[in-house]
């Protein structure tokens, strides 16, 4: 019992060493070499690039639907699985960006932020859209157009 307890002081000894040389974490203060932001949407203030992937044709699974639990299913590390009941397959070129933001902002104010630039910028594409088939278009071509167009930017993500 006594060589035990000595190995045991011995393992806990060791393994206090290996933990006093491992690096610190650090908080990033600046974009990882080699980030860049996506032309589509502009950064949130004050967040940092963390990680980047991009792929000029990539197969991809959009969540349409609340990530349930796969009963008997692991994800990696041997962690519970999580999938979508309502999913879309999409394919092309892929960018995936992930942001650190600022401490004292909450993930839902960023995701606010970042669903009324993108309503906004599906509003302003909608009115030039208009404005140039109305000056390019007869009066009953321009008409049954605008009608269409009506219905297809009033059905924009997130109305409703």
């Amino acid at each position: 019992m006594a060589k035990l307890s000595l190995l045991s002081i011995l393992v806990l000894a060791l393994s206090f060493g290996a933990v006093a040389q491992m690096p610190k974490a650090t908080i990033p203060s600046a974009d990882k070499k080699g980030g860049r932001d996506s032309p589509l949407l502009k950064r949130y203030e004050g967040s940092f690039i963390v990680s980047q992937d991009e792929k000029s044709f990539a197969e991809f699974e959009l969540p349409l639907s609340k990530l349930e639990p796969v009963p008997g299913k692991k994800a990696g590390n041997n962690n519970r699985a999580y999938e979508p009941k309502n999913r879309k397959s999409l394919e092309g070129r892929y960018t995936r960006l992930v942001y650190l933001i600022p401490e004292n902002r909450s993930p839902l104010e960023v995701l606010r932020n970042y669903q009324d630039e993108i309503k906004a910028k599906a509003a302003a594409s909608c009115s030039s859209a208009r404005k140039a088939s109305a000056a390019a278009m007869p009066a009953a071509a321009s008409r049954a157009a605008a009608a269409t167009r009506r219905s297809a930017c009033s059905s924009t993500p997130g109305s409703g």
